[in-house]
Protein backbone atom coordinates (compact mmCIF):
# COMPACT_ATOMS: atom_id res chain seq x y z
CA UNK A 1 0.00 0.00 0.00
CA UNK A 2 0.97 3.43 -0.69
CA UNK A 3 0.66 5.71 1.75
CA UNK A 4 2.32 8.86 0.43
CA UNK A 5 -0.72 9.90 -1.85
CA UNK A 6 -2.97 9.70 1.47
CA UNK A 7 -0.31 12.38 3.26
CA UNK A 8 -0.32 14.47 -0.02
CA UNK A 9 -4.26 14.38 -0.07
CA UNK A 10 -4.72 14.98 3.72
CA UNK A 11 -2.33 18.42 3.11
CA UNK A 12 -4.69 19.37 0.38
CA UNK A 13 -7.55 19.37 1.80
CA UNK A 14 -6.45 20.63 5.31
CA UNK A 15 -5.37 23.42 3.14
CA UNK A 16 -8.70 23.82 1.05
CA UNK A 17 -10.45 23.95 4.13
CA UNK A 18 -8.99 26.31 6.06
CA UNK A 19 -9.21 28.49 2.44
CA UNK A 20 -12.71 28.42 2.15
CA UNK A 21 -12.67 29.15 5.61
CA UNK A 22 -10.67 32.63 5.41
CA UNK A 23 -12.58 33.45 2.14
CA UNK A 24 -16.02 32.80 3.18
CA UNK A 25 -15.35 34.68 6.80
CA UNK A 26 -13.42 37.53 4.56
CA UNK A 27 -16.80 37.89 2.38
CA UNK A 28 -19.48 37.91 4.75
CA UNK A 29 -17.66 40.51 6.65
CA UNK A 30 -17.45 42.71 4.00
CA UNK A 31 -21.12 42.51 4.02
CA UNK A 32 -21.26 43.21 7.48
CA UNK A 33 -23.59 40.09 7.75
CA UNK A 34 -20.48 38.20 10.19
CA UNK A 35 -22.30 36.37 12.41
CA UNK A 36 -22.94 32.21 13.90
CA UNK A 37 -23.99 31.19 10.75
CA UNK A 38 -20.91 31.54 8.63
CA UNK A 39 -19.51 28.88 11.76
CA UNK A 40 -22.43 26.47 10.49
CA UNK A 41 -21.31 26.38 7.08
CA UNK A 42 -17.50 25.83 7.89
CA UNK A 43 -19.00 23.09 9.49
CA UNK A 44 -20.83 21.60 7.36
CA UNK A 45 -18.31 22.19 4.79
CA UNK A 46 -15.38 20.45 6.83
CA UNK A 47 -17.59 17.33 7.10
CA UNK A 48 -18.21 17.34 2.86
CA UNK A 49 -14.23 17.89 2.05
CA UNK A 50 -13.11 15.26 4.48
CA UNK A 51 -15.45 12.52 3.30
CA UNK A 52 -14.51 13.53 -0.17
CA UNK A 53 -10.86 12.97 1.27
CA UNK A 54 -11.32 9.68 2.82
CA UNK A 55 -12.99 8.10 0.04
CA UNK A 56 -9.78 9.31 -2.28
CA UNK A 57 -7.70 7.84 0.38
CA UNK A 58 -8.87 4.67 0.33
CA UNK A 59 -8.52 4.74 -3.24
CA UNK A 60 -4.94 5.77 -3.10
CA UNK A 61 -3.99 2.43 -0.86
CA UNK A 62 -6.26 0.28 -3.56
CA UNK A 63 -9.12 -0.34 -1.64
CA UNK A 64 -12.35 -1.40 -3.39
CA UNK A 65 -14.99 0.79 -1.90
CA UNK A 66 -17.50 -1.02 -3.22
CA UNK A 67 -16.49 -4.38 -1.87
CA UNK A 68 -16.20 -3.07 1.45
CA UNK A 69 -19.61 -0.99 1.19
CA UNK A 70 -21.31 -4.91 0.31
CA UNK A 71 -19.64 -6.62 2.84
CA UNK A 72 -20.65 -4.33 5.69
CA UNK A 73 -24.23 -3.63 5.08
CA UNK A 74 -25.52 -6.29 7.19
CA UNK A 75 -22.93 -5.07 10.23
CA UNK A 76 -24.29 -1.43 9.39
CA UNK A 77 -27.79 -2.57 9.58
CA UNK A 78 -26.79 -3.93 13.35
CA UNK A 79 -24.74 -1.19 14.10
CA UNK A 80 -27.74 1.37 12.79
CA UNK A 81 -30.40 -0.52 14.91
CA UNK A 82 -27.85 -0.14 17.70
CA UNK A 83 -26.97 3.25 17.53
CA UNK A 84 -30.33 5.16 16.70
CA UNK A 85 -30.25 8.08 18.86
CA UNK A 86 -27.05 8.50 17.53
CA UNK A 87 -27.30 8.50 14.22
CA UNK A 88 -30.72 10.49 15.36
CA UNK A 89 -28.56 13.28 16.48
CA UNK A 90 -25.99 13.09 13.77
CA UNK A 91 -29.27 13.91 11.10
CA UNK A 92 -30.84 16.33 13.13
CA UNK A 93 -27.15 18.21 13.29
CA UNK A 94 -27.11 17.92 9.52
CA UNK A 95 -30.38 19.78 9.00
CA UNK A 96 -29.38 22.67 12.08
CA UNK A 97 -26.15 23.39 10.10
CA UNK A 98 -28.55 23.22 6.94
CA UNK A 99 -31.56 25.54 7.78
CA UNK A 100 -29.23 27.74 10.40
CA UNK A 101 -31.87 28.00 12.51
CA UNK A 102 -29.83 27.30 15.53
CA UNK A 103 -26.42 29.30 14.78
CA UNK A 104 -23.33 29.56 17.13
CA UNK A 105 -23.61 32.45 19.02
CA UNK A 106 -27.36 32.39 19.43
CA UNK A 107 -29.50 32.66 23.00
CA UNK A 108 -32.07 29.85 23.03
CA UNK A 109 -34.41 28.16 26.08
CA UNK A 110 -34.16 24.37 25.74
CA UNK A 111 -36.41 22.64 29.06
CA UNK A 112 -36.50 26.03 30.35
CA UNK A 113 -32.95 26.51 30.40
CA UNK A 114 -31.31 29.70 28.48
CA UNK A 115 -27.94 29.12 27.55
CA UNK A 116 -25.65 30.73 24.27
CA UNK A 117 -24.50 27.73 22.00
CA UNK A 118 -20.99 28.12 21.51
CA UNK A 119 -20.34 25.31 18.99
CA UNK A 120 -22.58 23.14 16.87
CA UNK A 121 -21.41 19.75 16.07
CA UNK A 122 -22.79 17.05 14.50
CA UNK A 123 -23.88 15.39 17.07
CA UNK A 124 -24.17 18.03 19.78
CA UNK A 125 -24.05 21.72 20.79
CA UNK A 126 -21.84 23.25 23.41
CA UNK A 127 -23.62 26.19 24.96
CA UNK A 128 -22.85 28.39 28.16
CA UNK A 129 -25.44 29.11 30.44
CA UNK A 130 -25.80 32.36 32.76
CA UNK A 131 -24.26 30.84 35.63
CA UNK A 132 -21.35 29.52 33.59
CA UNK A 133 -22.19 26.11 33.21
CA UNK A 134 -20.90 24.44 30.16
CA UNK A 135 -24.05 22.24 28.89
CA UNK A 136 -23.85 18.91 26.39
CA UNK A 137 -27.21 19.35 24.35
CA UNK A 138 -28.43 16.41 22.02
CA UNK A 139 -28.62 17.72 18.22
CA UNK A 140 -32.46 15.78 18.42
CA UNK A 141 -32.98 18.08 20.93
CA UNK A 142 -33.32 21.11 18.76
CA UNK A 143 -35.48 19.18 16.19
CA UNK A 144 -37.77 17.25 18.20
CA UNK A 145 -38.41 19.68 21.54
CA UNK A 146 -39.45 23.35 21.56
CA UNK A 147 -36.92 25.66 21.73
CA UNK A 148 -37.04 29.44 21.78
CA UNK A 149 -34.31 31.13 20.28
CA UNK A 150 -34.41 35.09 21.30
CA UNK A 151 -32.00 35.55 18.60
CA UNK A 152 -33.00 34.45 15.25
CA UNK A 153 -33.93 37.24 13.84
CA UNK A 154 -32.87 40.91 14.05
CA UNK A 155 -35.70 42.87 15.74
CA UNK A 156 -35.18 43.63 19.56
CA UNK A 157 -36.57 40.95 21.61
CA UNK A 158 -39.05 42.27 24.47
CA UNK A 159 -38.71 41.11 28.04
CA UNK A 160 -40.57 41.36 30.51
CA UNK A 161 -39.62 41.59 34.79
CA UNK A 162 -42.29 41.29 37.12
CA UNK A 163 -41.43 42.89 40.76
CA UNK A 164 -43.16 42.74 44.00
CA UNK A 165 -42.97 46.01 46.49
CA UNK A 166 -45.04 46.48 49.46
CA UNK A 167 -47.74 48.44 49.58
CA UNK A 168 -46.29 51.39 51.70
CA UNK A 169 -43.49 52.15 49.10
CA UNK A 170 -43.27 54.90 46.80
CA UNK A 171 -44.76 54.20 43.80
CA UNK A 172 -42.67 56.60 41.55
CA UNK A 173 -39.34 56.06 43.53
CA UNK A 174 -39.95 52.07 42.37
CA UNK A 175 -40.40 53.44 39.21
CA UNK A 176 -37.64 55.49 38.86
CA UNK A 177 -35.33 52.72 40.12
CA UNK A 178 -36.04 50.22 38.00
CA UNK A 179 -36.12 52.71 35.00
CA UNK A 180 -32.41 53.85 36.02
CA UNK A 181 -31.35 49.83 36.21
CA UNK A 182 -32.96 49.29 32.55
CA UNK A 183 -31.45 52.44 31.55
CA UNK A 184 -27.86 51.95 33.09
CA UNK A 185 -27.66 48.33 31.25
CA UNK A 186 -25.73 48.46 28.24
CA UNK A 187 -27.76 45.55 26.30
CA UNK A 188 -31.13 47.50 26.85
CA UNK A 189 -32.53 49.95 24.01
CA UNK A 190 -33.37 53.46 24.96
CA UNK A 191 -33.90 56.00 22.14
CA UNK A 192 -37.45 57.65 20.78
CA UNK A 193 -38.23 54.48 19.17
CA UNK A 194 -37.31 51.97 21.94
CA UNK A 195 -37.10 52.62 25.85
CA UNK A 196 -38.63 50.98 29.10
CA UNK A 197 -41.41 51.00 30.48
CA UNK A 198 -42.87 50.72 34.24
CA UNK A 199 -46.84 49.71 34.26
CA UNK A 200 -48.28 48.62 37.29
CA UNK A 201 -50.02 45.20 37.17
CA UNK A 202 -51.74 44.08 40.21
CA UNK A 203 -52.58 43.84 43.95
CA UNK A 204 -51.63 41.23 45.47
CA UNK A 205 -52.14 39.77 48.87
CA UNK A 206 -49.46 42.22 50.48
CA UNK A 207 -47.11 43.45 48.04
CA UNK A 208 -48.16 45.58 44.49
CA UNK A 209 -47.13 43.86 41.47
CA UNK A 210 -45.53 45.75 38.83
CA UNK A 211 -44.04 44.89 35.30
CA UNK A 212 -40.42 46.52 34.18
CA UNK A 213 -41.00 46.21 29.95
CA UNK A 214 -37.69 46.71 28.09
CA UNK A 215 -36.13 45.51 24.68
CA UNK A 216 -33.07 43.84 23.77
CA UNK A 217 -30.98 43.94 20.40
Amino acid sequence: MEFGPCCIYYCLYDFAIKLISFVLKRAMTSKHKLDGRHHSIIQLIKYIVWVIALVFCLKAIKVDITFLIASSAALLVGIGLGLQNVFKDFISGIIILIEGTIKVDDIVEVEGIVVKIQEISLRTAIAISRDDKVLIIPNHKFIEDNVTNWTHNNTPTLFKLEVSVDYSSDVRFVEKILLDCAKNNDDVLDDDLYYPLIRFSDFGDSALFVHDYFLEQ
